[in-house]
């Protein structure tokens, strides 16, 4: 599925520019907490499993010889489940939400977005010279929720050509959990938290977990309790698909809420050849707005991996990554607070919108046209009324 980044955009109804200043205030996640997650099945009906495991880390002996990647691969896993079905990719949150916690507050957000549109809209106020022009989605949820949707040209990599070792090495190096063996792409996590006074739901791709004897020592008995029911779901777990209430072409199989696997456990796993100048704090936006809390960076001379570095956000060069990060972060707060104030407004009149960001502007609103907007619908907006 490839779409134009101008699909179904109105003209522009105003602009966005970086701030030039922003509030005196250290910027840094507050009450934290992981609220759900899921993984995709392999299956004829779009089926997640809920809550959703990530790999184990197995910790492999080196060296290690994996072959190259080959395509396809997910861009997109969400969209490209949901948008032939014309539903907004959002829609998998709220019902594995409402499933662990019934009691879940949605109301009380201001934003809920994906990691990816966070790591965009910091990069364009970096004026990170790799950027690409992006655009973001978003309507109203409720009266005041900002839902932010994630929006690629492609939702599949299906090019060819060399694409590294990554997808190799973490299947050589990583076993899928009980109860999501038939997982196809990447583990989805949900942490809520509060950036700079947002309160924010952040979904991301978690790449694996630390088993628990690796964890012992670091964590409390809660997350240890937790992650075992991570590992042993098989015999809990209902492997009849459920239609979802809301949205029956969709289903789900429930796990028990015990499983959620905790956040203190969660890797993202990065390769690189040894040859590559690949700096470690380039990678800190990705785990800061998921508060991923470890990062594996394994290295690899022709698909050879010879050594793997490891790395703990809020420690060594992350945590002076932070430090330097934070006019970036507190422009982002002011920018977020400024599109919720749009979106708001245009949402009471029922209209959705698009940012756009494209060389030589500022990010552009456009009103999106019915064709072009997966709306959240009726049934969703169930989920701020409860």
């Amino acid at each position: 599925m490839r779409r134009s980044i101008e699909n179904g955009l109105s003209s522009t109804i105003s602009t966005i520019p970086i701030p030039t200043s922003e509030p005196a205030i250290s910027v840094a996640v507050q009450d934290l907490k992981a609220v759900g997650s899921y993984n995709w099945l392999e299956s004829s009906t779009p089926t997640i499993v809920v809550p959703g495991g990530a790999p184990i880390w197995n910790d492999p002996r080196l060296p290690l010889r994996v072959k190259a990647d080959t395509p396809p691969s997910f861009i997109d896993q969400n969209t490209h489940r949901l948008f032939p079905l014309k539903l907004n990719a959002l829609v998998p949150i709220f019902t594995t939400i409402q499933l662990l916690d019934p009691k879940f507050n949605f109301s009380s957000l201001d934003v809920i977005t994906d990691r990816n549109n966070c790591r965009k809209l910091l990069r364009w106020i970096e004026n990170d010279d790799d950027l690409k022009p992006f655009r973001i989605d978003a309507e109203l949820g409720g009266k005041g929720t900002m839902c932010l949707t994630r929006w690629e040209e492609d939702t599949m990599d299906s090019s060819s050509g060399f694409k590294g070792f990554g997808h190799e090495f973490e299947r050589a190096t990583t076993t899928e959990v009980s109860g999501c063996e038939r997982s196809k792409g990447h583990h989805h996590r949900m942490v809520n938290y509060n950036l700079g006074g947002l309160n924010l739901l952040v979904r991301f791709e978690a790449d694996a977990q630390i088993p628990v004897k690796s964890l012992r020592k670091r964590s409390d008995p809660d997350d240890i309790t937790s992650l075992l029911g991570s590992l042993s779901v098989a015999s809990k777990s209902s492997s009849t698909p459920v239609p979802f209430p809301t949205h029956p072409s969709l289903s789900y199989v429930f796990q028990p809420k015990s499983s959620i696997t905790p956040q203190t456990s969660i890797v993202e796993l990065k390769t690189r050849s040894y040859r590559s100048a690949f700096g470690v704090n380039s990678t800190f936006p990705q785990l800061f707005f998921s508060q991923t809390q470890h990062l594996f960076l394994a290295k690899h001379d022709r698909g050879t991996f010879v050594s793997i570095e490891k790395h703990q956000l809020g420690e060594g060069v992350f945590k002076a990554e932070e430090a330097r990060a934070q006019r970036g972060l507190r422009k982002l707060v002011e920018v977020l607070k400024e599109m919720r104030k749009i979106v708001i407004r245009e949402g009471q009149k029922g209209e959705g919108v698009a940012f756009v960001f494209s060389y030589g502007s500022g990010l552009r609103v456009h009103r999106l046209g019915s064709v072009e907007r997966r709306k959240l619908g009726k049934e969703v907006d169930a989920f701020f009324l409860s």
